[in-house]
């Protein structure tokens, strides 16, 4: 059949300006989709793309098209060079008689920018080379998880009989490090890729620095790396790649001024012929589905726009399937997935490959092979990303043939492994499983290999068992024959070997066993690969040895959500935390865990903790704890029993410190605790240095033995240890609050309360952390016996509660820690307790008493030395002056200020000076050089992390874009604003941007929403009895109609309350 001509559809510029609704309606829906909360109907969809259609007016164009057509599926394009026409939703095209046109069984729909003419690479036979590429860093939060196993599941079952046909070949990492990213593209050389993971688009008018960005895996395996649209473009120069699918939100975003940004616009210039995005994030269940219907169709032959069209129609109702939805409402719901995936594309018809070849099949399946049917393996493997990013492809490579995983039984080392076989498995090998359990013979193991031998091989092999006696010699020649046999592509797994081990020596007591496994090594340099698992180590093993120790949160996260637990308990984060710790994220622990919730009510507090209590000694009977204890000598029971005064992982020199008398003594017995799953081992990758720690079920374990806890001397061993690593290593806020823990733990209150004061509070209260800071650390603290440290204490809790807008408790704290330093001749922290003092009155307006403290401060500073504390108050006095409209004498003790804070490097402080002088160009109405100061404070307070100057930035930052008339960039930046104050708690902050929100909405005519926050703004003004704030709105009433003062607000607040109470 002939391809049938596509119906270009050219929106006209001026429709932005004609119907501007369509810009207020795409960003409303933007804002629902980023509400997850928000349920996106068909209906809503419907409104919107009706709209859309209209403007088009292509009504007689359509009908002709699809008279042409025929029978055939019209493809339909939205062509346009116009940045702000290709970021509305055309996806959502609603027409009277056909419905949505995205998801029609009769039509396709893409998107193409005709000035692009970016040269594209040839199309080359195939067979169709793919490259799944996930990104899933350990650090994300619950709420970020991707269901990667499942989406590579899914494209696997897709795919699987044409990967076998040889039509397709496929390689799925499971290393989302943008380094490992580039190096597949280099040697791999796919033709399509499917990127999944997660993506932002940040807008930053005030830089012009518009981006997208995709997050990789960091190179450490702990964290994320953000990519931008550059640097990935830039991983694709010199590959003849044909289309890429950015699964991952926000990646079909741009600058509504700019086409040349936004991750799939900025892959589109460099040349990709087919480029497909997401508007908006769209959900876990519904990537799943789409990257399944999507590879099915294309696998089908279909062209990619065909194909995206199918997969949009897949994800219609995505939670139809769901076990626990689609007994709801929900599962009838669309969600609003289906019109997120847009394409955009050089030529709609375009093939990614020419199907004109011969395709080459991979081996069959040998049904004779039935050794690994003994070994049980999970049906989906979870997790681990970090140990698959270490081992996975050096082992797929052949850099490394033989590798041993230890570990305490239930930490998932068969499953782990099985991955690691699967995967060789996938690439033609062939796997031969030995299990050593009990209820196993792994003979029959070897009674298949020789099955497997053909003709020629057998006899060779019998040959050799006549001419050899030796069990060694023959078994060596039995693994030769069978690399020769399978092109050397084999693989043995030895399993649960812990079954035929010593409980002392942990040597093989199965003598025949112990022959295989040598011989199996011995032929590592010939290709053959080589998996073992173990609970213990095996002695004067020379090999590389790995002991698997406790997962990270989220895979323990994931495979709990596919047991059998309550809903109710899985919806408990703060539980499954505790699960999580006490378990030491044993999956066997929660699979008996699991057990034991089953017909209970796991919301009884009782209950849960007896559950927990009740998996927990399951799995230590199941670890044999009791008999790997007694087996160990005295010597290795009290390297053990001291190594848990550490509650944290901690390198060789930390258990020295608190090992016996020789410093040497406990590495030996390190080693034999280590080889025993005793104490678990962890690579630390910030500081390059493994760590050692004691697991929390066999801390437990030791506990309810009765086994004597560390003696208070041995706990100040560790604390001081922590200390030092504080002092001359690790000068993090992570390794001050392990510090603390450490030395209250050892009795020495003092101590901790000095790193709380010295290394805790300044970068939570720079991070806004408030509330942390009262109810966690400072409390203790302001009981301290010490006087100094008591002063320091109760003037950092009033500091708190002066961020915290609650001035006269502020007031009360900071009067007694004056009182104190007074009285102890405390000068240093005098001035800084006067400075503080001084920023309440100015708040109430009392500027003269607020000069008065600031200039007491100033002598003190000056007197003794205090250039930190002197850059402080001169910039607190000038805003006494830019109070009062003298504004050169502010300006003159700002830059007095700034020169002092720049010389020190006191980069908070300069950031603050640079805000506050650029108030001073604001008032003058110098705008360009105020936004200049702003740009220098914003750029600093995003380096250092002060969240409290950046919301105070992002603020001022509005004010330049209001005056300018440029509304909603100004309410972008306020919008920024809001939320960092909304999570710091910075009260006085709040006010100030409301206020501001306030008459930005006012000026775009959205008076409700104008009022709205203007009250809001009044409410917490009152509360806080902040002066400013209040007499703003005073001056303000008059102007809206209202009484003048405070009393209209009052009555507006009222009349809320009661619009409230009725609805």
């Amino acid at each position: 059949m002939n391809p049938v001509p596509p119906l270009f559809l050219t929106p006209d510029s001026a429709i932005i300006e004609r119907y501007p609704d369509l810009l207020r309606q795409s960003a409303e829906l933007s804002k629902a989709y980023a509400d997850r909360h928000s349920r996106i109907s068909d209906a809503a969809l419907q409104a919107l793309g009706s709209a859309l259609w209209q403007v088009l007016d292509a009504d007689e164009k359509l009908q002709h098209a699809k008279k042409q057509a025929g029978t055939g599926i019209l493809p339909l394009v939205i062509a346009s060079d116009d940045p702000a026409i290709l970021q509305l939703p055309w996806e959502t095209l609603y027409h009277p008689d056909y419905g949505f046109l995205a998801r029609h069984e009769g039509f396709t729909l893409s998107r193409t920018i005709p000035s692009i003419k970016t040269g594209v690479s040839d199309i080359e036979p195939g067979p169709l080379r793919i490259l799944l590429f996930s990104s899933l860093p350990d650090n994300l939060g619950e709420k970020n998880q991707l269901e990667i196993e499942v989406e590579q599941g899914r494209v696997l079952e897709a795919l699987g009989q044409w990967r076998q046909s040889g039509h397709v070949v496929l390689e799925m990492p499971d290393d989302g490090r943008f380094s490992e990213f580039k190096r597949i593209l280099k040697s791999f050389k796919p033709h399509l890729v499917w990127l999944s993971g997660h993506g932002i688009f940040q807008s930053d008018p005030l830089n012009h620095h518009d981006k997208g960005y995709f997050l990789f895996e960091n190179e450490h395996g702990d964290g994320g790396e953000l990519v931008d649209e550059d640097q990935l473009a830039e991983a694709f120069t010199g590959i003849d790649l044909q289309g890429i699918i950015l699964s991952a939100c926000q990646t079909g975003k741009a600058d509504s001024a700019n086409l040349n940004n936004g991750l799939m616009y900025k892959l589109a210039w460099k040349g990709v012929p087919h480029v497909i995005g997401m508007r908006e994030s769209i959900l876990d269940r519904a990537g799943v589905q789409f990257a399944q219907a999507f590879f099915e169709a294309l696998i089908d032959k279909k062209g990619i726009a065909l194909a995206l069209q199918e997969a949009r129609r897949a994800i219609i109702l995505p939670l139809k399937d769901d076990e626990e939805a689609r007994t709801s409402l929900d599962a009838e719901l669309s969600l609003g997935q289906w019109c997120l995936p847009m394409l955009l594309s050089r030529e709609h018809n375009r093939p990614i490959i020419d199907w004109h070849f011969t395709p080459q099949p991979m081996r069959a399946a040998n049904l004779l092979n039935e050794s690994l049917d003994r070994i049980t393996l999970p049906a989906q493997f979870i997790g681990r990303r970090r140990e698959l990013r270490k081992l996975q492809r050096e082992f797929r490579e052949g850099k490394t043939n033989v590798l041993l995983f230890t570990g305490a039984g239930g930490m998932g080392k068969t499953a782990f492994a099985g991955k690691l076989i699967n995967n060789l498995k996938a690439d033609g090998f062939e796997i031969f499983g030995f299990s050593a359990r009990a209820e196993h013979d792994w003979r029959d193991t070897l009674f298949q290999m020789k099955l497997m031998l053909d003709k020629e091989r057998i006899e060779k092999y019998t040959l050799i068992e006549k001419q050899y006696p030796d069990p060694a010699k023959q078994a060596a020649g039995l693994l030769k024959l069978v690399l020769e046999q399978f092109q050397r592509k084999v693989a043995i797994f030895f399993d649960n070997l812990e079954s035929v081990q010593d409980t002392v020596s942990r040597t093989i007591i199965d003598p025949e066993l112990l022959i295989w496994i040598n011989a199996a090594v011995g032929l590592k340099k010939e290709g053959l690969r080589v998996l073992l698992t173990s609970r213990w180590a095996l002695p004067e093993w020379k090999e590389p040895v790995y002991p698997l120790g406790k997962p990270v949160y989220r895979d323990f996260l994931a495979v709990a959500q596919q047991q059998k637990l309550p809903k109710s308990f899985l919806r408990e984060s703060k539980r499954l935390r505790k699960a999580y710790d006490v378990l030491n994220g044993n999956y066997r622990a929660l699979e008996f865990f699991s057990a034991a919730l089953q017909n209970m009510d796991a919301g009884e507090e009782e209950v849960f903790l007896q559950q927990l209590q009740k998996a927990e000694a399951e799995i230590q009977v199941d670890m044999a704890l009791e008999k790997v204890w007694r087996h160990r000598t005295a010597e290795e029971q009290e390297l053990l029993r001291r190594m848990t005064a550490f509650e944290v992982p901690v390198a060789l020199e930390g258990v020295q410190k608190i090992a016996m008398l020789d410093p040497q003594q406990p590495v030996e017995a390190m080693e034999t605790l280590l080889s025993v799953s005793l104490i678990e081992r962890y690579y630390n990758p910030k500081w390059k240095t493994d760590e050692f720690l004691v697991s929390s079920l066999v801390r437990s374990w030791l506990e309810k033995r009765g086994i004597a806890k560390p003696v208070p001397e041995l706990l100040q061993k560790a604390a001081t240890y922590h200390e030092w690593l504080l002092m001359h290593e690790r000068n993090t806020l992570d390794q001050a609050i392990t510090t603390h823990t450490a030395l209250m733990n050892a009795g020495m209150d003092e101590k901790a309360h000095r790193i709380t004061l010295d290394r805790i509070v300044g970068p939570m209260n720079m991070a806004g952390m408030y509330q942390t800071l009262l109810q966690t650390w400072l409390l203790p603290a302001c009981n301290s016996d010490d006087q100094q440290t008591l002063a320091v204490a109760l003037g950092e809790t009033g500091r708190q509660y002066l961020d915290l807008c609650e001035y006269e408790t502020a007031l009360e704290y900071l009067n007694r820690s004056l009182s104190i330093r007074q009285e102890i001749g405390h000068k240093l922290r005098e001035g800084a307790t006067l400075n503080n003092i001084s920023q309440i009155y100015k708040v109430r307006g009392e500027y003269d008493t607020a000069l008065e403290y600031l200039n007491r401060s100033l002598a003190i500073c000056q007197e003794i030395g205090d250039k930190r504390g002197e850059g402080t108050t001169l910039n607190n006095i000038s805003l006494i002056y830019s109070a009062r409209g003298e504004y050169d004498t502010a300006l003159e003790y700002l830059k007095r200020s700034l020169a002092i804070r720049q010389e020190i490097g006191d980069k908070k402080g300069e950031g603050a000076t640079l805000n506050n002088i650029s108030q001073i160009y604001h008032a003058r109405g110098e705008y360009d050089t105020a936004l200049e100061y702003l740009n220098r404070s914003l750029a600093i307070c995003q380096e250092i992390g002060d969240k409290k100057g950046e919301g105070t930035t992002l603020n001022n930052i509005s004010l330049i874009y209001k005056v300018r008339g440029e509304y909603d960039t100004a309410l972008e930046y306020l919008k920024r604003s809001l939320e960092i104050r909304q999570e710091i708690g910075d009260s006085a902050g709040l006010c100030a941007t409301l206020f501001n929100m306030g008459h930005i909405h006012a000026q775009n005519e959205d008076l409700p929403n104008a009022v709205s926050s203007w009250v809001t703004s009044y409410r917490i003004a009152s509360n806080i009895n902040l002066a400013e704030g209040l007499q703003a709105l005073a001056a303000l009433a008059p102007q809206l109609g209202l009484p003048e003062g405070l009393e209209g607000w009052e009555m507006l607040a009222k009349q809320m309350d009661e619009q409230q109470k009725q609805s």
